[in-house]
């Protein structure tokens, strides 16, 4: 799915919601729901899930676990305040 032009543009899409937020963290729920567009409103959580997986990859965005195990996804830049 990694290769996939889709995963590709909502990355991008993704990308450019945190360089505008640089404080915004959220679960994969929380970004389909609010970070995201009309563009995506029928996207998957797996294609939002690979999107991110990129983005961390690529160290646009990190990631954590909460102690109630759900993943938060954030600006790499901002760190783990």
């Amino acid at each position: 799915m990694a290769d996939d032009p889709q995963v590709a543009a909502l990355a991008r899409d993704i990308e450019t919601y945190v360089r505008a937020r640089p404080h915004a963290s959220d679960t994969i729920e929380g970004i389909r729901r609010w970070w995201l567009g009309s563009r995506w409103a029928d996207a998957s959580t797996p294609l939002v899930a690979a999107a991110l997986e990129s983005l961390v990859r690529s160290r646009v965005m990190g990631m954590r676990t909460q102690a109630d195990g759900s993943t938060v996804y954030f600006t790499a830049a901002r760190g783990h305040d």
